[in-house]
């Protein structure tokens, strides 16, 4: 083994980042269609949505960014369609 420092835990290290990208995504959403809650996204908004991540999936620079909108969309999407 190499002694030396190292980065403890770096996978809660990118569950954090994850985290909070999602949450400030989460929140330019909201502002920028004017919702609170999840569940007021609309349909359109949701595929407004989709077609942005599209635009960006083939950047690696923004792949942190592809993960925080897949979660919302999937976010969206369980809670869309519970009873289905």
């Amino acid at each position: 083994m190499i002694d030396g420092w190292r980065i403890t835990k770096p996978h809660k290290w990118m569950e954090n980042l994850e985290n909070s990208i999602t949450d400030d995504i989460w929140y330019d959403i909201r502002e920028h269609f004017g919702v609170e809650e999840i569940t007021d996204l609309g349909d359109d908004q949701i595929a407004e949505i989709q077609e942005y991540l599209s635009e960006i999936e083939d950047d690696d620079y923004l792949m942190i960014f592809q993960i925080a909108i897949r979660n919302i969309i999937n976010w969206w999407e369980n809670e869309s369609y519970v009873d289905d």
